[in-house]
């Protein structure tokens, strides 16, 4: 079994990274938790973590999941409100 692998999530990432678009856009495509995984290459734990916002996936894997997901990457993130 191969070890989860993700970026850990920082302060100013958690503010602009929406683990629920994540989980909406995954529910829109049909998709399960399992599939996105096995479609990335990547382990449940590292979906459940994204979907979680306990972590962010990288800049590649992003690309990856959002073509997956049928949406652009920056669907998936928030804008940040300026200071």
């Amino acid at each position: 079994m191969t070890q989860p692998t993700y970026s850990p999530a920082p302060d100013t990432a958690r503010e602009a990274f929406s683990p629920q678009a994540v989980r909406e856009h995954r529910a829109r495509a049909g998709l399960t938790r399992e599939q996105v995984a096995a479609q990335l290459g990547k382990s449940f734990n590292s979906i459940v973590l994204w979907e979680s916002g306990g972590a962010v996936p990288g800049t590649a894997v992003l690309t990856r999941l959002a073509a997956l997901l049928g949406c652009r990457v920056g669907d998936l993130f928030l804008p940040i409100e300026p200071e």
